[in-house]
């Protein structure tokens, strides 16, 4: 075994892994087996919601204490109140990894080009270092690891700008219940409250397919209409109301804005049979035999911390998003109906 990778938080779905079980196995590996492995978190997306389980005084949060900081409804939680102990765990357990990457132009709020990768024990830079003979430090001015941070990462050269805006940003906003903690948090909070308005919205003549309730802030779904049968008109009209709800054609201006992923097989067949039943579509046997064409899946990421708790005064977005949806798909329908 070389090494396990495990993910805390999905960019298609914002799912994560019990890393924290995944070092309990690498413990057991240990003292039954005398194996040991190198454990990576790809935390690309969810690193930052870290923030989240921690106080202003350096200390941890429990889950109790941040739910009562998100504060919502037992009607909106739908018996599932977030965050569970074991997802508090899960993030407690990245400062055991051996290795984590992740992404500030993700869920840092940061443009882009912002990433890093850190290793527990800093002598793995050596791993992927390189040392250009023109770069050889001059005698008396310090150590090739001082001067030229650059040997370390794979593009060599490259401006410091990304990293001044990571720096500026987490002046700014604490890595803690003050400032990202806060910011996440909300964003949750407000992904939770679209996610239930999604579950009860009256879409008729559509039904809307929520998947599994979000572990961060991304929701993801699928519409589909009593007449349809096959995956391919699943999928024609979902991809219908993507293009009406994106940029993805010139001059579009859409209110509310949609992105789009495709679950394939075989990564996707151990979660599909619910769906698939849920959906309509026959067995998994037919949806392996779709092959690449895989089931085309709505995203909403709510990048928005006033979402939850906004003024009592202001647009209510969470309405309007499923307005928009609601008129979309009829658009999509009626196109596809006359194509």
């Amino acid at each position: 075994i070389l090494a396990c990778i495990s993910v805390c938080g999905t960019t298609e779905e914002s799912a994560m892994d019990r890393l924290d079980e995944v070092l309990a196995v690498r413990e057991r590996a240990r003292w039954e087996l005398g194996v040991s492995f190198h454990i990576h978190s790809d935390a690309c997306y969810g690193g930052y919601a870290a923030s989240v389980t921690w106080n202003r005084d350096g200390g941890r949060r429990t889950a109790d204490e941040i739910r009562a900081s998100v504060a919502l409804s037992p009607e909106v939680e739908e018996g599932q109140p977030w965050p569970s102990p074991e997802w508090v765990r899960s993030m407690e357990a990245l400062s055991e990894a051996d290795s984590v990457t992740i992404d500030p132009h993700k869920l840092g709020y940061i443009p882009y080009p912002a990433g890093a990768i850190v290793f527990r024990d800093r002598r793995a830079r050596e791993l992927v270092s390189v040392d250009p003979p023109y770069l050889l430090p001059t005698q008396g001015l310090g150590s090739a690891e001082d001067l030229f941070l650059g040997r370390y990462v794979f593009e060599g050269s490259k401006p410091g700008a990304a990293a001044a805006s990571v720096w500026l940003s987490h002046k700014v906003l604490p890595l803690d219940e003050r400032g990202y903690g806060y910011l996440i948090e909300r964003t949750v909070a407000g992904a939770r409250i679209l996610y239930r308005a999604l579950g009860q919205a009256d879409l008729r003549p559509f039904r809307l397919i929520r998947l599994p309730d979000p572990d961060l802030n991304i929701i993801c779904f699928v519409l589909t209409h009593p007449g349809f049968s096959t995956l391919e008109e699943v999928n024609a009209l979902n991809e219908g109301i993507y293009a009406r709800m994106s940029l993805s054609e010139p001059g579009a201006q859409p209110q509310y804005i949609l992105t789009r992923t495709r679950f394939q097989t075989p990564m996707y067949d151990g979660a599909m049979e619910p769906v698939l039943a849920d959906l309509g579509l026959g067995s998994m046997e037919s949806w392996k035999a779709g092959g690449k064409e895989g089931l085309v899946i709505l995203r909403s990421t709510v990048m928005d911390p006033f979402l939850a708790g906004g003024s009592p005064d202001g647009p209510d977005h969470v309405t309007g998003m499923v307005q928009a949806l609601r008129s979309a798909a009829g658009q999509a329908l009626r196109e596809l109906r006359v194509g």
